[in-house]
């Protein structure tokens, strides 16, 4: 059975701007990170590989190696891959209000 995803992720302003880690990170090196947050939302997790990477950030390999260190920072390893903590609990977040938006709607049905 396919995995069914959400198209979208909350995206939360305040969080953003007021992040440490995003704060340290230069303007390439955000848009490197929001691109990375998307593949991550919708593949689960991004690939533990500099070309695929950099690839993915629209920059060259040796580009992708000198900003890394600050893309990558708010991302985990895992088995899969990087995975972003925070990503993965909203990802919860809307599993869980999904299973209670069936459940008062099977609740009506009754």
């Amino acid at each position: 059975m396919a995995r069914e995803l959400s198209p979208a992720f909350q995206f939360y302003p305040d969080d953003w701007l007021s992040s440490s880690s995003v704060g340290a990170m230069t303007a390439e090196q955000r848009g490197c990170y929001i691109n990375l947050l998307c593949y991550c939302w919708r593949d689960g997790a991004i690939p533990d590989d500099d070309a695929v990477l950099a690839s993915l950030c629209r920059v060259t390999v040796k580009r992708w190696r000198a900003i890394k260190e600050g893309v990558l920072k708010p991302f985990q390893r895992a088995e899969a891959g990087w995975v972003n903590t925070r990503l993965e609990e909203e990802r919860q977040k809307q599993a869980h209000n999904k299973a209670l938006r069936s459940e008062a709607k099977n609740n009506e049905s009754s």
